[in-house]
């Protein structure tokens, strides 16, 4: 399962906000408070597409990329036999970095590499069933093309079917 996600460029009040950790279980994503919009949500959305070998962090915010440059995302996964430690450059979105536990890099492996061997850590066993292709009809995120995203699901009178 995915722990925690970091990088040292995502600020908030001024210093460098601390890891984003995931818990078994349900995992939320809230505004503030205020019901202030625009504070991030999408965001952190389409950062965890990105550590799951996705490129849309990198095609559609283009924004965060042109305000903070490139970045590395330092991601956690624990699986039955034991806890990985990765990286992934925002400006080298092919490779993915395995890393120890302080995230220095020991190896260097393509996207696609990684995502077959997230696939077989999470046991997606099924024929032609890649790691994209199941996790990604679950992101649901303003800017993304949804139609790429799920070919099932669509938005009617009634909510989606």
């Amino acid at each position: 399962m995915l722990k925690m996600i970091q990088c040292d460029k995502f600020i908030e009040n001024g210093a460098i906000r601390p890891p984003i950790v995931f818990n078994r279980g349900l995992n939320t994503i809230l505004g503030t408070n205020s019901g202030a919009n625009s504070i991030g949500k999408s965001t952190v959305l389409m950062l965890i597409d990105f550590v799951f070998g996705g490129t849309d962090y990198i095609r559609k915010s283009v924004d965060i990329h042109s305000n903070i440059g490139p970045h590395m995302i330092n991601v956690v996964f624990e699986f039955e036999d034991g806890v990985y430690y990765f990286s992934r450059a925002t400006d080298r979105p092919s490779f993915v970095n395995v890393c120890n536990q302080q995230f220095q890099v020991e190896k260097v492996i393509t996207n696609e590499a990684y995502t077959k061997m997230l696939s077989a850590k999470f046991n997606l066993a099924l024929p032609d069933l890649t790691l994209r292709a199941a996790v990604s009809r679950f992101f649901r995120i303003h800017g993304r093309d949804k139609a790429a995203t799920s070919k099932c699901c669509k938005r009617g009178d009634e909510g989606w079917h």
